[in-house]
């Protein structure tokens, strides 16, 4: 067992509220203190590669909490967007004429968009 690295696991949890992160933090210090990885992440319902992946960026950000909430896993950009312009023209085209999304929309400001947008 590492005192110093459990000591400092310990401190900085020590007015954590967040329940989720508070399961993370008994995680750590489980294992820290003697307990083999498979038994505690057995104990606490985590797969191995969650635990390795929470240390590993909790290390990494030197043992501040922010570092364990959860990630967004929203993509930053998406390849299949359309610009901005063109859905505000097509739908303003839908509602002053009452096009649907299964009618074509052909030729609006010399613009040649798909049934899909």
């Amino acid at each position: 067992m590492n005192k110093f690295l459990y000591d400092r696991v310990k401190n900085s949890a020590r007015y954590c509220r967040n329940t989720q992160l508070r399961m993370k933090i008994n995680l750590f210090l489980e294992v820290l203190s003697g307990t083999k990885v498979k038994v505690a992440c057995e104990k606490f319902g985590v797969s191995r590669a969650s635990y390795y992946r929470w240390f590993k960026r909790f290390q990494k950000c030197d043992f501040d909490l922010k570092s364990l909430q959860n990630k967004s896993r929203k993509p930053k950009q998406c390849p299949h967007q359309k610009n901005q312009y063109i859905t505000h023209l097509v739908k303003r085209y839908r509602i002053n004429y009452r096009y649907g999304p299964k009618q074509p929309i052909q030729n609006y400001s010399n613009l040649k968009i798909s049934i899909q947008v």
